[in-house]
């Protein structure tokens, strides 16, 4: 099962649900895993991508610590973010990471990137 989690704005939640879902799951005895194909407000660190979201999955299962398909710096919509650095966000792509990713477990949440309308790109 997938399962998306997505709100009508960004800094509502999203992330804080994402993850109790991931441990609620985990704690009865489900195999699950939280994917965040697009992250804003990215950083490297110690020659690593830090992902905040994608961080917070980590803290309740190593299996989480999955690194976005698309990370960009900028704080932004993904769309606006992909074009400050010269980069499309293409949907099929998004679609392939979530089925690599999720092929072993029961359930696989995916968490969206800002709010519902936020677009990934221009179409």
């Amino acid at each position: 099962m997938k399962f998306f989690v997505t709100a009508v704005n960004t800094e509502v939640g999203k992330t804080f649900v994402t993850a109790s879902l991931l441990r609620a799951f985990l704690q009865s005895g489900r195999t699950a895993i939280a994917l965040k194909p697009v992250q804003t407000g990215c950083e490297i660190s110690g020659g690593k991508l830090v992902a905040p979201d994608v961080s917070e999955y980590a803290k309740v299962s190593s299996a989480s610590d999955i690194a976005p398909i698309y990370a960009f710096k900028f704080p932004a919509s993904p769309h606006y973010s992909a074009s400050l650095e010269h980069r499309e966000i293409k949907t099929d792509e998004i679609l392939k990471f979530i089925d690599a990713h999720s092929a072993q477990c029961e359930i696989t949440l995916i968490e969206g990137a800002g709010g519902i309308f936020v677009p990934l790109n221009s179409r």
